[in-house]
């Protein structure tokens, strides 16, 4: 999938959960999978920053697992390291159509890494 496609993806479906549902839940998510990884975004209806995730080894069987160069790629993109039993994560700022392109270039450059840009999977949750 080309870059714009993908991003466009991203922030279509990152705009439904700061547009729709009840204003300051935090129950909306989009989890967007690319192959065997996956990509989330938790907001709210009107939120100014998002928390975003990239599935870490954590949560991956042992072919999928990640290499050393590639955790480090993750981390230079923004992302926080991994502690236990968690996911790459990093908040964003969203208050703008920029700033939700921004989160898709970056979901985009993370899915590079993860050796796919084909969106398998796109799920939208609303609260």
């Amino acid at each position: 999938m080309d870059r714009s496609s993908f991003v466009n993806i991203v922030v279509t479906s990152l705009e439904k959960t700061l547009f729709e549902g009840d204003f300051g839940k935090p129950q909306n998510f989009v989890i967007i999978e690319v192959g065997d990884y996956y990509l989330q975004i938790a907001s709210s209806r009107g939120a100014h920053k998002v928390y975003c995730e990239a599935v870490s080894n954590e949560f991956l069987v042992e072919g999928d697992q990640l290499s050393e160069d590639q955790k480090n790629s993750i981390l230079k993109l923004g992302f926080k390291d991994v502690l236990s039993e968690e996911n790459y994560s990093i908040e964003m700022p969203c208050d703008s159509h920029e700033n939700r392109v921004k989160i898709g270039v970056l979901f985009y450059r993370t899915a590079e890494i993860y050796g796919s840009t084909s969106i398998t999977d796109c799920r939208v949750h609303i609260g």
